[in-house]
């Protein structure tokens, strides 16, 4: 496999529960790809042959446990965290963290990719895959949130003032609509389709924040054929301010497990590898998110 071709990025549905926006490797962009303190994993991943099947998956696991511990969540301050504890990986599908109750479900993400483009250069396509998927990982807050945000005001627990696209004027009147009522808006937040205008706002607002997954046009899931969301340019696309917190109230409660799962066909009796020699690799990680406080936010749409 070349450079500038890397793996394709899919968005793998687990127990029906489609999971968008999660495409860590742009298509046509080499990724860069440090391993840290770990140099002996490089060495262990060029030394392998397409024989030491077993070995590649000990090795992306060791990689990515590697690099799991240097990543952080892209908004330190996004919302109140809460740490689901997991027991032989039993997950619960609601828990109750400051008086709310938030559904939890397993996000995934994942690449697949031909079995002998895989092997032509496996030190490569080995770092490339544990990076993507640990930037994945690092999304899955994002994405439970927006998630969340969408069903908040589709159900109309949060104030949606229409007519409004994102633009100076529009947030100057969105600011001022929640200063009358005494909420003073820390966080713009958009889907990723408005990141570039929402750049030229930065002196408006205190902190920008693109969440992946935040959008409102329906579309179908790759791999699964599931409803999901995804971006489109003719489609209106809502943008939120936010307070974070208030005293103790906090706008946003997100919960994730601390670790993540990796799931991989490799093996050549998967049927994804015997019937059309691909491999395929994912991560899965349990998560949710509440609009806790739905008076410190208001959604706008154009």
């Amino acid at each position: 496999m070349s450079t500038d071709t890397p793996c394709t990025v899919v968005n793998i549905n687990y127990q029906d529960r489609p999971f968008t926006q999660l495409a860590p490797l742009p298509i046509g962009a080499p990724v860069e790809v440090t391993v840290g303190d770990a140099p002996q994993l490089k060495q262990r991943a060029s030394a392998l042959t397409a024989r030491e099947i077993v070995q590649f998956d000990t090795l992306m696991q060791d990689m990515l446990s590697v690099k799991a511990q240097s990543f952080r969540p892209r908004y330190s301050q996004l919302a109140l965290r809460v740490t689901i504890d997991l027991v032989e990986r039993r997950v619960p599908r609601s828990i109750t963290a400051f008086g709310h109750v938030i559904t939890v479900a397993p996000f995934s993400c994942g690449y697949t990719t031909m079995r002998e483009e895989f092997l032509a250069a496996p030190s490569q396509n080995i770092e490339r895959i544990t990076s993507g998927l640990i930037h994945g990982v690092e999304r899955v807050e994002e994405v439970a949130l927006a998630e969340a945000l969408s069903a908040a005001r589709k159900s109309g627990k949060i104030a949606t003032t229409p007519n409004k696209p994102l633009c100076p004027q529009s947030l100057e009147e969105g600011l001022k609509q929640l200063k009358d009522r005494g909420v003073n808006a820390d966080m713009l937040i958009v889907p990723q389709a408005q990141a570039g205008m929402a750049a030229l706002l930065a002196d408006q607002v205190k902190n920008i924040v693109v969440l992946d997954g935040l959008s409102d046009v329906p579309d179908k899931c790759v791999t699964c054929n599931a409803p999901t969301w995804t971006q489109g340019p003719d489609r209106p696309q809502p943008w939120y301010l936010a307070q974070r917190c208030q005293g103790d109230k906090f706008a946003f409660i997100t919960a994730k497990e601390g670790g993540f799962e990796y799931l991989t066909n490799i093996a050549p009796s998967d049927p994804s590898v015997f019937f059309k020699n691909r491999f395929g690799f994912a991560v899965q990680q349990w998560a949710g998110a509440v609009v806790a406080e739905p008076s410190l936010v208001d959604c706008f749409t154009p």
